[in-house]
């Protein structure tokens, strides 16, 4: 997760690590596509670009760098990391929720 575990609608430009629970060693050299499948509250979920932290799969955590329009509406994000070998091999992370607060809110 990033630095802490709330951002708030509109952030763009940060860097987002979520840590992924996965073993991610048995997939270098693979050419892996990591993700991030985000359901956002009361929309279909969506995917996001990820590499590994660093380049480092050992830290087992994903970075997205937010674009504008990422977090677009307040609420709890649900994100899984996922990373993909062709058609032979997907992992899926445990959900890690992002709590997305309103403009002003407390």
């Amino acid at each position: 997760m990033s630095a802490t575990n709330s951002l708030v609608v509109g952030t763009f430009g940060e860097p987002l690590e979520v840590a992924t629970g996965l073993d991610l060693t048995d997939l270098d050299g693979l050419s892996a596509v990591f993700s991030l499948t985000v359901a956002k509250p009361g929309q279909p979920a969506v995917t996001w670009t990820a590499v590994i932290k660093d380049g480092d799969p050992l830290s087992k955590t994903l970075v997205h760098n937010l674009v504008d329009g990422d977090l677009d509406v307040p609420g709890d994000y649900l994100i899984h990391a996922v990373a993909t070998v062709g058609t032979t091999l997907k992992k899926i992370g445990g959900v890690t929720v992002l709590k997305v607060e309103g403009l002003h809110e407390k």
